[in-house]
C-alpha cells in the first residue's frame, strides 16, 4: 500500500464495531463523514492525475429503492434514515469543498 505496508485478509476474522448513537449523533457522524470524502476523493484524484469523480446518480438512486425492495420490517422508516444521513453527508461534502484543499 502507499505506506509501505501489506494489506492482508483473514476469513476468520471477525469484528465488532458499534456506535451507540441518537439521530442527532448518527447525522454528525454522518456529516464527517462527507467532510473525509471530500479529502479521500481530492487525495486520490491527485494521486492518480485525475478529476474527483462521484459515485453516479443510479448508486444513490439504488441506495433510497433499498428499503422498499428488501425485506427491510420498516421500509419507511430506512428510507427516512437513509435521506437524512444522505443529507447529512452532502452538507458536510459540500461544507469541506468550499475550504481551500489541504
Amino acid at each position: 500500500m502507499l505506506a509501505g505496508f501489506e494489506l492482508l485478509y483473514e476469513q476468520a476474522a471477525i469484528v465488532q464495531h458499534a456506535h451507540d448513537l441518537d439521530l442527532l449523533g448518527l447525522l454528525r457522524q454522518h456529516q464527517k463523514y462527507g467532510q473525509g470524502a471530500v479529502r479521500f476523493h481530492r487525495h486520490r484524484a491527485m494521486r492518480r492525475g485525475e478529476r474527483v469523480r462521484l459515485e453516479p446518480f443510479r448508486f444513490y438512486a439504488g441506495l433510497l429503492a433499498a428499503p422498499f425492495t428488501q425485506q427491510d420490517p420498516q421500509p419507511l422508516r430506512m428510507a427516512f434514515l437513509l435521506v437524512a444521513t444522505q443529507a447529512a453527508a452532502t452538507a458536510g461534502f459540500v461544507q469541506q469543498l468550499l475550504k481551500p484543499a489541504d
